[in-house]
């Protein structure tokens, strides 16, 4: 779901600028991801190595 939104985002002219597990859990104890999104950024790091952090 993660790279459905980076690769959305990216088809608006948005890259993924940082990515990170939310503190805040959902109602169902459900896990959410933050996802810093800007226009015009050049990332720091590839999508593919923040995905492989994140889902090891």
């Amino acid at each position: 779901a993660v790279r459905r939104i980076a690769e959305c985002a990216a088809s608006l002219g948005l890259q993924v600028a940082g990515l990170t597990v939310s503190p805040i859990t959902g109602q169902s104890g459900n896990v959410e991801y933050l996802v810093w999104l800007q226009k015009g950024c050049h990332a720091a790091r590839p999508l593919d190595a923040m995905l492989a952090e994140l889902f090891p």
